[in-house]
């Protein structure tokens, strides 16, 4: 029981019994406790019906599920006969009325309050009190002369006794009480799946982390072995001219090859940092396309693939970052190339119409399985890889293919460009 509350009935009082007001239930729940102590006093039921709406009226104003008011319920001591005293505490519509300091505004602040204008007339004495914790509101009714007296026992007896509350009432409390627990319930499920969920995609990428450091030392480890082995033929100083150039090719190839690799990596440093950039200038598509196959034709040449270049003869002019689109063509071809047997064919077919631009790569390799499309443009994905090492890849192309397209979206939309390009791997 708050202090001031307990202060306010330090007259001889017998405490019959106290209801929080947290909800619009509570305040039906005061309402009919009310009515059933009324008529334990012994009032009429139309003098129940009056204290009854004046408490629902008081407690629906003083209902907040932060700062909950009380409705309490007693007896007290009168000069003649015992009191029924009914006491609100309001820590809420108090605030708007807490310039009520004489007896006859609090009169008609209660009246008003209790949506009973009469109210002060069939009440005997009504208190009103503001203090730091809140609106104090006390309604005291002398009980009927011929109504016997009530002691302790009587009161413990009679709240025993008490009627349950209607059964509208406790249904939707009951009602509530589920509904609350069902959303409770519902919350901690979905926070437990998202959980796993999380905890799943954590294990995945840890494994595919993993996965990409032994690929990376595999791919790492064969080119140096190349150039180590190259360099040491070379200082023996034993090779004819001819072989001196092989070897020195050789090794160009290979440091091309590593330098590809770190570039890779550089690019990965870059997204997992956010600091992939485009540098938007007017590009010929065709000129890209030319440029991505010159850069695989060299592997497509080591499998005898025929690489066919499909493109319109005018220019098919963009406004895009040329190394990144580069760079995602090559990607896609370097992928048709990796995981194309060898003999086979890839196209790289340019189409504009409108707005509206594509670049297609299809070739006629093993091709996407259905497990794989959902996590294609994945950081560290890729397909099974082949025992002799021929898939080989740091699984990084199409996810920087992904990047670089989201990238040059973002970047489009940011400056309201009309210019589209769609990429698409078959």
């Amino acid at each position: 029981m708050p202090t001031c509350m307990t202060i306010m009935r330090l007259r001889a009082m017998l405490h019959i019994l106290e209801i929080t007001l947290n909800n619009e239930l509570d305040v039906l729940a005061a309402r009919q406790r009310t009515r059933q102590i009324a008529a334990v006093c012994g009032f009429t039921l139309h003098e129940q019906t009056r204290l009854s709406t004046a408490v629902s009226e008081l407690a629906r104003r003083a209902t907040s599920e932060d700062r909950p008011g009380h409705v309490a319920l007693d007896l007290s001591e009168g000069e003649e006969r015992q009191m029924f005293v009914i006491t609100v505490l309001d820590r809420v519509s108090y605030l708007k009325s807490s310039n009520v300091i004489n007896s006859e505004a609090a009169h008609e602040f209660i009246a008003k309050a209790a949506g009973q204008p009469s109210v002060r007339h069939f009440l005997d004495s009504v208190e009103f009190n503001v203090t730091s914790d809140g609106a104090m509101i006390m309604l005291s009714k002398a009980r009927p002369l011929a109504a016997p007296y009530l002691d302790l026992a009587d009161i413990e007896s009679a709240v025993i006794q008490l009627t349950p509350l209607p059964s509208h009432v406790a249904a939707s409390a009951a009602g509530r009480q589920a509904r609350e627990a069902k959303i409770e319930n519902d919350s901690l499920s979905s926070e437990n799946r998202h959980l796993h969920q999380q905890t799943d995609l954590l294990v995945s990428a840890d494994q595919r982390k993993d996965e990409f450091l032994a690929i990376l030392a595999h791919e790492l480890r064969g080119p140096l072995s190349a150039v180590a082995m190259a360099a040491q033929i070379l200082a023996k100083g034993t090779l004819s001219p001819t072989q001196a150039v092989n070897f020195g090719q050789l090794i160009s190839r290979q440091a091309g090859h590593m330098n590809r690799i770190v570039e890779d990596l550089l690019d990965v440093s870059r997204i997992v940092r956010n600091e992939v950039s485009i540098e938007n200038e007017l590009v010929d598509l065709r000129e890209v396309i030319s440029s991505a196959a010159e850069q695989i034709a060299p592997a497509a040449q080591r499998r005898n693939h025929e690489v066919v270049l499909r493109q319109p003869e005018v220019g098919v002019y963009v406004l895009g970052d040329r190394t990144r689109l580069v760079q995602v063509v090559g990607n896609l071809m370097g992928n048709s190339v990796r995981y194309t047997p060898e003999g086979g064919n890839i196209e790289v077919a340019l189409t504009a119409q409108l707005s509206q631009i594509c670049i297609s790569v299809s070739d006629d390799g093993i091709g996407i399985s259905a497990e794989l499309l959902p996590s294609l443009f994945d950081m560290f994905k890729q397909a099974e890889r082949s025992t002799d090492g021929r898939n080989s890849g740091l699984g990084l192309g199409l996810a920087l293919v992904g990047v670089n397209r989201e990238n040059g979206k973002n970047r489009a939309l940011s400056q309201r460009r009309q210019t589209m390009a769609n990429f698409s791997a078959g």
